[in-house]
């Protein structure tokens, strides 16, 4: 049986996507075309907290327009990869209609794809984000995030009860069909494994990761407010810092560094003012010289 297929995939921009023409060019092909095509930003939510020991030296994207903190683009794969910062929860998924130039923070291009005259034989392929790599899986829609774990565990060895398996943010549940969540042809799924943690005993002397006693750095990040080279802020996290938290901190410097443009801008008016006067008082002189002449 054949008939044309419709599915989905991500992308990360390449940088050079500048007009509509020019992004058909370099994602289209003969087999298949661009159905839609939509910018995905990773939103953290106000109430994750910013762990210092994961946040460390990452840039993030504040949005004024959205008002909102998000993941950069670049930073994205690290996030998927290293879930010991951020839960599933944390995130959310914030899409736009493709627009150039591409939003500042765009991490992925979301794809919808249709490609005609397909043999169908009612699987479709899926990538799971599994501890920092990328496991291909082929199932049937009407599979179970169940026999989806089950099918991890064979090829990657993580205990079941290990895995926890989300879509967009959302947690697939284990007698759930992956059709019941939109999953469709090309989709990533993501995998969080549980925290590991302990009580420490005061003889370690240690307390939890550091020695007793040591001055714990909380780490400091960048936040990215603009498209230019220079619109970065390094801000200094705080002990239970929140996204919240931290979009204050940010809200609070970009007011102090727009009152200082304006102090700087009425200091240059105030000489340019100042040297017209200056001009003005030197003209009768001038004439003077002129007549003396």
């Amino acid at each position: 049986m054949t008939l044309a297929m419709k599915y989905a995939v991500d992308v990360v921009p390449t940088g050079n996507e500048q007009s509509l023409d020019d992004f058909k060019h370099q994602y289209e092909s003969s087999d298949w075309s661009i159905a839609e095509a939509t910018c995905v930003k990773r939103r953290i939510r106000e109430e994750a907290r910013l762990e210092g020991e994961g946040c460390d030296g990452r840039t993030f994207i504040f949005n004024a327009e959205e008002d909102g903190l998000f993941l950069h683009g670049r930073e994205e794969k690290w996030c998927d990869g290293r879930r010991f910062v951020f839960n599933g929860d944390d995130l959310e998924a914030s899409s736009t209609k493709v627009s150039f130039p591409l939003p500042l923070g765009a991490g992925t291009l979301q794809l919808s794809l249709i490609r005609p005259e397909q043999k169908c034989d009612g699987k479709v392929d899926i990538d799971v984000m599994a501890l920092g790599k990328i496991v291909p899986l082929r199932v049937r829609l009407d599979s179970t995030t169940s026999e989806i774990k089950w099918q991890i565990f064979d090829k990657e060895g993580i205990p079941f009860n290990d895995q926890r398996i989300f879509i967009y943010g959302e947690q697939c549940e284990n007698d759930t069909a992956l059709a019941y969540y939109g999953i469709e042809e090309g989709d990533c799924l993501d995998l969080f494994l549980p925290q590991r943690g302990g009580m420490y005993h005061p003889s370690s002397g240690r307390d939890g990761l550091s020695k007793i006693g040591e001055e714990r750095s909380r780490g400091t990040v960048k936040v990215k407010y603009g498209p230019g080279e220079d619109d970065l802020l390094s801000i200094e996290l705080d002990e239970d810092e929140t996204c919240k938290s931290l979009v204050g901190k940010v809200k609070e410097r970009l007011a102090a560094i727009e009152e200082l443009s304006r102090e700087l801008s009425r200091v240059k008016l105030s000489r340019v003012e100042w040297s017209s006067v200056e001009a003005t008082l030197d003209a009768p002189a001038r004439s003077r010289r002129r007549d003396l002449a």
